[in-house]
């Protein structure tokens, strides 16, 4: 704790509470002696930082110190389904004619004589598997499981179901040879899994050809559709079974035959995916919960969070006066999207994660504030940490020196999500219209000595496709087998009552009345964090710099598509105004749809010495968001935010470093869920 007495009346002012910093520890020896060492920041800050990596158990009762925190109840949403279309409907390319040469069977007093011909398919164009069998012989099969690999069909991309039509016609012809009259041979076809001949899961009719000789049969096979529910990976395969039912008394051991088939051009066997799969129910936290259930473990205390942006009439803790923007959103696990409970498969998160994906997403900044007389940590939009109306005016300054400051001018700007799609290569079926991926921008700033790129990537998981692929891994069907996004963390936006209060389920196009350039939009996912929506939540900060005739120009999109949306309703940042807006398009600083088009900054910093008070210097430290008016005549004035104060109480020096804010400036203020409130003033 430091004290200070300034009028030496010995009464203590209290300016610190903190910790001493003992590695910075100079001690001097001589004909006197002193020690000096730094000072860290304040406890909060040092409790932040030291504990940013730490993975807390969002679900635990108490913090890592052992501290009791009240119970965080779970949030549970109707997750619903993501409908999947997987393009046209697969068609097996069966070859018009196919000869199976003779063979000599010879088999003694058994039930069947059984050889199986496996018929060639061409390319699985979906799975993108090549299923040309390795054999085109006869397998013969003698009661063991015949050993041939390799050859199906179609392979499920997802859990699902399939339905299967089949449509095969056309020409028998056959010779039979050497064969007891009470003996029946014929051929059916067999569908089977996973390459398991044996265990059909549909067989047909057999076409029976009962004398020997040589003769022909014209065939229809033309069944009812066979519905099938598959889990991803597993393959389907037909093949035709030939083979003669041995009597008891047959008269000889050996017979020969041999067949061929002819199909008519018209055979075909069609493969549907059925793009449902049906609504689950998924054990989430409010985004608010999560940070405040981190906040509460840093700083062992109950009350440690506070956040308007992320809070709601939902959220467990202060009673906030409206609906953030982003109050309405859930974070859950893979697991909990796979139908296990979070007591049993709790969730973990890190505040550097979090905050990363919530600074990717809203732009957000974080301070330490008093609030309710404790204090906590805050995240707001970055635009809320600084304050245009000044704490104080400082005039007739001697000398002011300007400097370029270059801390958001970046020549590249990458945006978006770490993970998306299945990350399987071919596996990656139907995730061509995926648009939480990453969106790259480049600016005008060309040849900048301090160029550099930013990439504002959330480690939360968005995009549909995964959270489909995950919600249908349901444990009730796969059982333990696990998966690989089990531990990632997802987001998910929730439909909202009209006062943006969120809603058990989750959001889909329900707010908006355009959404094109992806299949099923109906049932998107987490549209209003698309990507580029993101980014015009950054625009006070990227266009700074900008003049009004230069452009955030798109250059690249992974997994990309030029996905166009508008909103209805909506009165938040990043709904572009309720307009038409592409996820592929450029940006203007003179854009009127861009809400937060305005820049915070100017790329220039202020730097001067000024006498200072202690009541000054106090006023100063009691408003750290607001801005600093200062001029050199008492009339030209400026504002800029303080990036460093150094002050000494005994001199009564202060050096100040100003960014420079930038003025005149549009100011809107806007309420969720009201769209007759929008307060908008210039402020100088």
């Amino acid at each position: 704790r430091i004290e200070l007495d300034c009028d030496q009346t010995g009464t203590f002012e209290q300016i610190y509470y903190g910790k001493l910093d003992f590695s910075s520890i100079d001690e001097l020896n001589g004909d006197y002696c002193s020690i000096s060492l730094n000072v860290s920041e304040a406890i909060e800050e040092v409790q932040l930082k030291d504990n940013r990596a730490t993975k807390y158990k969002i679900s635990s009762d108490t913090t890592l110190l052992g501290k009791p925190l009240n119970h965080l109840p779970y949030y549970t949403v109707n997750t619903k389904q993501k409908q999947i279309e997987l393009g046209t409907n697969y068609e097996s390319g069966i070859e018009v004619s196919n000869y199976v040469p003779q063979q000599t069977v010879s088999q003694n007093n058994i039930s069947y004589g059984v050889t199986f011909n496996k018929l060639p398919a061409k390319v699985d164009t979906l799975s993108g598997n090549d299923p040309t069998p390795i054999n085109d012989g006869f397998i013969t099969f003698d009661g063991s499981t015949p050993s041939v690999s390799g050859h199906h069909i179609w392979k499920m991309p997802v859990d699902g179901a399939v339905k299967i039509s089949i449509n095969l016609h056309g020409i028998l012809s056959y010779f039979l040879a050497n064969k007891d009259n009470s003996q029946s041979t014929g051929i059916t076809i067999r569908f089977y899994k996973n390459e398991d001949f044996t265990n059909s899961f549909y067989l047909s009719d057999p076409i029976v050809i009962r004398p020997n000789g040589t003769g022909s049969r014209r065939f229809i096979y033309n069944p009812a559709p066979i519905i099938l529910n598959l889990n991803a990976g597993e393959t389907i395969g037909y093949c035709f079974v030939i083979g003669t039912n041995a009597s008891t008394n047959v008269t000889s051991d050996s017979y020969n035959y041999s067949l061929s088939y002819t199909l008519d051009a018209g055979s075909n066997i069609d493969i549907v995916f059925n793009k449902q799969f049906e609504d689950t129910f998924t054990n989430t936290f409010l985004i608010h919960d999560v940070l405040r259930r981190i906040s509460q473990n840093i700083l062992n205390k109950e009350n440690a969070f506070y956040s308007e942006l992320l809070g709601c009439k939902n959220t467990i803790g202060y009673n906030y006066p409206g609906t953030g923007c982003a109050g309405a959103t859930a974070i859950t696990s893979g697991y909990s999207l796979r139908g296990f409970s979070l007591d049993d498969k709790p969730l973990f998160e890190t505040f550097d994660d979090a905050y990363k994906s919530i600074n990717a997403i809203w732009n957000v900044g974080i301070g330490i504030e008093t609030i309710g007389g404790e204090r906590v940590i805050r995240i707001e939009p970055k635009s809320y940490f600084y304050d245009f109306n000044p704490s104080i005016s400082l005039d007739f300054i001697r000398e002011i020196r300007y400097t370029f400051f270059g801390e958001y001018i970046w020549d590249q700007i990458t945006i978006g999500y770490e993970t998306y799609g299945t990350e399987e290569g071919s596996e990656k079926v139907g995730t061509i219209d995926s648009f939480a991926t990453r969106r790259q921008y480049k600016t005008p700033f060309v040849g900048l000595s301090n160029n550099k790129s930013i990439e504002l990537i959330s480690k939360w998981i968005a995009d549909h496709y995964t959270i489909e692929f995950t919600r249908r891994k349901q444990t009730l069907t796969t059982g333990s087998s696990s998966w690989k996004f089990d531990e990632n963390n997802f987001i998910i936006c929730l439909a909202r009552q009209p006062d943006g209060s969120p809603l058990p389920q989750n959001e889909q196009a329900e707010n908006y009345d355009i959404v094109s350039g992806i299949s099923t939009p109906d049932t998107s996912y987490n549209i209003r964090i698309a990507p580029a929506n993101n980014l015009l939540r950054w625009a006070d900060f990227i266009f700074c710099g900008y003049k009004s005739t230069d452009l955030l120009k798109f250059t690249y999109g992974t997994i990309h598509i030029p996905m166009e949306t508008r909103s209805v309703n909506q009165y938040c940042d990043g709904n572009y105004s309720n307009h038409a807006f592409y996820q592929n398009q450029d940006l203007s600083p003179v854009d009127s749809n861009i809400d937060s088009r305005e820049p915070l900054l100017q790329p220039k910093t202020a730097a001067f010495n000024y006498p200072l008070t202690w009541n000054q210097y106090k006023t100063i430290k009691a408003n750290p968001t607001k801005a600093i008016q200062f001029s050199k005549d008492g009339v030209n004035y400026k504002i800029g935010f303080i990036q460093s104060l150094n002050y000494s109480p005994v001199s009564g020096e202060a050096q100040f470093v100003l960014i420079m804010a930038k003025t005149p400036r549009l100011l809107c203020v806007r309420n969720y869920g009201n769209p007759d409130f929008v307060d908008c003033n210039y402020s100088v």
